[in-house]
């Protein structure tokens, strides 16, 4: 198996359990390419064409790094993902990829690394947010604000 850092961009790019979930079917794909497909070049085929395009990336570079086999390298990969753990992030609005990138960026500096973003949209937070990892929980809403208020 490879070490972290072999596959630390490619860790750094899954932001969200979304993210997550896709790479996770991206390298079923892969997987299955590399043991049912006996022409030379398949992998690559479905690499190109099932991957997207910035994670196909990364995924050659660290193939290019790698000690090992694709199917070794994948191993390891997946072995890495299933232990991610995650935040649940509960906000009134769908965020959009900027404010994406910036949450991510918060969660890696003040939580750590191997944090992936569980985000859920409920609109009666009606702003702020709810934040729950690991067992610790942080209402943050504009909703429990207004609760708090006394008439």
């Amino acid at each position: 198996m490879q070490n972290n850092t072999t596959y630390s961009k490619i860790l750094r790019s899954v932001r969200t359990r979304e993210e997550l979930d896709t790479l996770t079917s991206e390298l079923e794909l892969l997987k299955k390419a590399r043991y049912t497909l006996k022409k030379e070049g398949s992998f690559e085929k479905v690499l190109a064409r099932e991957v997207q395009a910035p994670m196909a990336a990364l995924l050659r570079e660290a193939l290019a790094q790698s000690s090992g086999d694709a199917a070794s390298f994948i191993d390891g990969l997946e072995k890495i993902l299933t232990s991610l753990t995650f935040v649940k992030l509960t906000l009134a609005f769908e965020p959009t990829e900027q404010q994406r990138a910036r949450f991510s960026e918060w969660v890696y500096t003040n939580v750590g690394p191997g944090v992936v973003l569980d985000i859920t949209v409920e609109p009666r937070v009606l702003g702020g947010a709810i934040i729950e990892h690991e067992g610790k929980f942080g209402d943050f809403s504009v909703r429990k604000k207004l609760e708090e208020i006394e008439i």
